[in-house]
């Protein structure tokens, strides 16, 4: 019989006769403890903060062996030998096991982690700094290496922030300012010292008055008034009527004595050597003598001449406004649509003796042009005068002035001819809106 059918068997007999007979004893796992060779002398460690420290340990023997490094109970590595970088300060358990089914061999460490301090400053390496008055210092602290800094900046021995961003501080001096800057952890203390020297801001003056051309009534004032925004330190200033120095000082008043118009000019300089120039035009208008305001009376007077139908008749005032608040005035109205002028007479011989009528240089009055858009021209001795002033046709009262080619006598008459085009040739048609032939006068007056 062969081996197998023997094996077979015996196997068959022991289950029946003897069930557990053939089974084979286990034979237990023997270990050997681990040792180790712990190759670091030092058991009490220091070290800083972002510092690799080198952990070993060399295992000699033992069957079965893991190994382990802990640091502060947590694992952090599975080798005999590692690098580890402490990021924070403190103090740390740092413990090695090596452990089979004999047992286990550890050895602890202690390590004293040190903070460190590396700071600088966004300015650099700067000892002054230059910054534009009223502005905001701006400068920051940059932490490099270290924790639980406490920041200090002071100006001029005050305390002024403690983060480590300052822009607390706005320089109204345009002399300077000292800045110290502390930085302070369990390593130590940073201190950095610079000046701040602030650059006076360009010279900016603002001025009361923003129009350009100012009308004032003769025997009144005009007030101006300069005022330095930036940029003051060691400004003159000078004030000029037509070009003759009146006046030194920041304000200054023009008293309005001669008609016409003139330049009020201000000037001024600081100690830089920068400049503001600025001009007016300062119109001054002298009252002339009205001789007809229309008002509280019932018909016009004799010294108006009508020269067409309907002509000139008394009316209320169509838009009162701040240049012409009258009740009264007067109108013109032409009939028709053909070529015209229109026309109405002013008749000195008229006018009361008291007026000195050579002396006279000028003709003024208001107009409305009711929505036309007429050139109103006065006829002297045949010749058509336009105003000084070309209309503005605003929609409102304005007034026109005219110049007075030669004295005026108790012989003379003035024929105004209000319908006419721009270039002084008659006007044709007649348009609701736009030609409608009607207008208003008001307050005629004669200027010295």
């Amino acid at each position: 019989m062969n081996k197998t059918a023997i094996f077979s068997a015996c196997i068959a007999a022991a289950s029946v006769l003897m069930p557990l007979a053939c089974t084979p004893e286990a034979t237990p796992v023997k270990y050997t403890l681990p040792e180790v060779d712990f190759t670091m002398d030092e058991k009490n460690i220091s070290a800083q903060v972002g510092e690799t420290v080198h952990f070993t340990a060399k295992l000699v023997s033992g069957d079965k062996v893991s190994t382990a490094w802990y640091i502060n109970d947590v694992i952090e590595s599975s080798a005999q030998s590692f690098d580890y970088i402490f990021t924070e300060p403190g103090f740390y358990n740092v413990r090695f096991e090596a452990k089979n089914g004999a047992g286990t061999v550890s050895e602890s460490y202690s390590v004293t982690v040190s903070d460190l301090l590396s700071v600088s400053l966004s300015i650099k390496d700067s000892t002054e700094i230059e910054r534009l008055q009223y502005t905001l210092l701006k400068v920051a602290a940059i932490v490099e290496n270290g924790s639980d800094i406490e920041h200090r900046w002071m100006v001029n021995d005050v305390v002024a922030c403690e983060k480590p961003f300052f822009n607390t501080l706005t320089l109204n001096e345009s002399s300077g300012y000292t800045i110290r800057y502390s930085a302070t952890n369990s390593a130590g203390t940073f201190n950095r010292e610079f000046r701040v020297k602030v650059l006076e801001r360009p010279l900016e003056i603002t001025f009361n008055q923003t129009d350009p051309v100012i009308k004032v009534v003769a025997g009144g004032a005009v007030s101006f008034e300069a005022t330095v925004v930036h940029g003051s330190t060691g400004i003159r200033h000078s004030w000029s009527v037509d070009d003759v120095e009146t006046a030194t000082s920041a304000n200054f008043t023009y008293l309005a004595t001669v008609g016409g118009a003139h330049t009020v000019s201000y000037y001024g300089v600081n100690g830089k050597g920068e400049e503001v120039k600025r001009s007016w035009t300062v119109n001054v208008d002298v009252p002339g003598d009205c001789f007809d305001d229309f008002e509280g009376i019932t018909s016009l007077k004799n010294i108006w001449g009508n020269g067409n139908e309907p002509g000139i008749q008394l009316a209320d005032n169509p838009a009162k406004d701040d240049v012409n608040p009258s009740d009264k005035c007067m109108s013109d109205e032409v009939n028709g649509s053909g070529g015209t002028s229109g026309y109405f007479n002013l008749k000195f011989s008229n006018l009361a003796s008291s007026f000195d009528l050579p002396s006279y240089k000028k003709l003024r009055f208001k107009v409305h042009f009711n929505g036309n858009k007429y050139y109103p021209r006065v006829d002297i001795g045949g010749t058509k005068y336009p105003p000084v002033t070309a209309p503005k046709f605003n929609g409102g009262w304005e007034v026109l002035e005219y110049d007075l080619p030669s004295p005026l006598s108790a012989t003379s008459t003035i024929t105004i001819r209000p319908l006419l085009q721009e270039n002084g040739s008659n006007i044709s048609g007649r348009d609701p809106v736009t030609n409608n032939r009607k207008m208003y006068f008001d307050d005629f007056e004669l200027v010295k």
